[in-house]
């Protein structure tokens, strides 16, 4: 979560002029994160549960992740049409402050998760 902060930050300051190099790492950031959270997920889904019940977790898994992105997307772009009615680069930007706000309290939640697991053991 914390690449997917970096890569929207990156992406807030996003212009007209923004190199493509400015681009390419924002979305390069963007992919490191996905691919750093969608394996450890699965594999997370998969051990909570019994064997027999491994399609069970995979499809919960899968729905929330599913949901959460729809719910996102659908929010992302009511920010975006309110900001773009000036031009597509502002509600674009607004757009990637959302993500910003949304991954940084996913990173601080699992953060403050993981040191309170800690604290049981």
């Amino acid at each position: 979560f914390a690449l997917f902060v970096l890569s929207a930050w990156l992406q807030t300051q996003f212009t007209i002029d923004s190199s493509l190099a400015h681009v390419l790492l924002a979305f390069t950031l963007m992919g490191i994160g996905w691919a750093c959270i969608l394996g450890p997920s699965t594999v997370a889904a998969l051990s909570s549960v019994p064997e027999s019940m491994g399609a069970v977790a995979m499809g919960s898994s899968w729905t929330l992740h599913n949901v959460g992105g729809a719910i996102g997307l659908a929010s992302g772009i009511v920010i975006y049409h309110f900001y773009a009615q000036t031009n597509f680069i502002a509600g674009y930007n607004a757009a990637m402050w959302l993500l910003v706000a949304s991954s940084l309290a996913a990173l601080i939640i699992i953060l403050v998760g993981m040191h309170k697991s800690k604290s049981f053991f």
